[in-house]
């Protein structure tokens, strides 16, 4: 099968403890976390590392436009590489196996495109076995640890030499610093796509249990739905971390197959949900998904190999689906906040 470039939609939601997101720790956390080969995980005989990362401003501004400016969309672009190394250990050649042991290093990579201005994600595979989603954000994971705990340390060394200046300033430990700025928390979640939910709901002759379950957000309204916005509020009225809603039938009716798609795609719209739909097949046998199963994709086999038109070109797919409704960007309380941190960002790296 032939390889076409196609860009994936995802939620970038980071939380530091339970009362900070992205922004709140941009400059000192975020941002350095993607420093070129910085920081490099590893996973077995393979290696993730982020290179050519860069903020970039997404706007293309019409030579014809007239009127007021939008405000500004930027983003963290960058490429996540995979270096692994193939191995081989023989070969079928004139109708005889022939032991040959060769490797060959290979270092496929992804483009990915972080907006911050609501924390959507874009990835595309630049070529066949090129780093996933997932692989992207265990590699964010490892990365912002790294990152934090470097943070958390020089705290504590740049506390310590002032001390040896100024005896009176107040020693500082690490849990002063983790109650200020707690651990980082990175959840990446795809983007649904309804044609592709329903056509993954098609292949289940029987639903036999829909799991949903609520995650944390980057502060912003977890959905347009009342049903899910009352569950929000009884969640934190209960300081509770998070919440499951689990529909169950196990006769041979199931559930209704429609309305899993319905409730499934109410609950998935804002990217701040976990879900689980299992059942039978036609033939019987188990089947199982969850939201990659059904991730919002865009076919860009043309896509530029500049990384900064390639963004540009990306963030214009991405305006595409949401006027379409196929992306729908959350309504944000704290929008006056986040133009202010978004303005100190561009005053000071663009």
């Amino acid at each position: 099968m032939s390889f076409t470039k196609t860009i994936e939609f995802a939620n970038y939601t980071l939380n530091f403890g339970t009362d900070k997101v992205l922004l709140d720790a941009f400059e000192s956390i975020v941002l350095p976390s993607f420093s070129d080969q910085k920081y490099i995980r590893k996973f077995k005989d393979t290696e993730y590392f982020f290179t050519e990362t860069r903020l970039i401003s997404l706007d293309t501004i019409d030579a014809q436009f007239e009127g007021p400016l939008p405000f500004p969309t930027i983003a963290i672009c960058g490429r996540i590489i995979k270096k692994t190394t193939l191995k081989r250990d023989q070969i079928f050649r004139d109708g005889v196996i022939i032991q040959d042991h060769q490797t060959l290093e290979s270092h496929p990579s992804s483009i990915f495109i972080l907006i911050l201005n609501d924390h959507r994600l874009m990835l595309c595979k630049e070529v066949a076995g090129a780093p996933t989603l997932e692989e992207f954000e265990n590699t964010s994971k490892h990365c912002l640890a790294k990152r934090y705990n470097s943070f958390v340390d020089y705290e504590i060394l740049k506390n310590k030499r002032t001390r040896k200046k100024k005896p009176h300033v107040k020693r500082i430990y690490k849990k002063d610093i983790y109650e200020k700025l707690g651990v980082p928390k990175l959840r990446v979640t795809p983007l649904t796509d309804p044609r592709t939910l329903n056509n993954f709901v098609e292949l289940f002759s029987v639903v036999n249990r829909l799991s949903i379950e609520l995650l944390p957000t980057n502060s912003e309204n977890i959905s347009l739905d009342d049903f899910w916005r009352k569950i929000e509020r009884e969640k934190e009225d209960l300081n509770s971390n998070k919440a499951q809603l689990v529909y169950t039938n196990r006769t041979e009716d199931g559930l209704n197959s429609s309305a899993v798609v319905e409730k499934t795609t109410s609950a998935t719209q804002m990217a701040n949900s976990k879900v689980v739909i299992s059942g039978k097949d036609e033939n019987g046998a188990t089947l199982s998904g969850n939201n990659e199963s059904f991730t919002l994709k865009t076919p860009k086999p043309d896509l530029d190999s500049d990384l900064e038109k390639a963004s540009r070109e990306a963030y214009i797919s991405f305006n595409e689906l949401k006027e379409e409704g196929d992306i729908i960007v959350p309504n944000r309380p704290d929008r006056a906040n986040i133009i202010s941190k978004i303005t100190s960002i561009i005053n000071r790296w663009l």
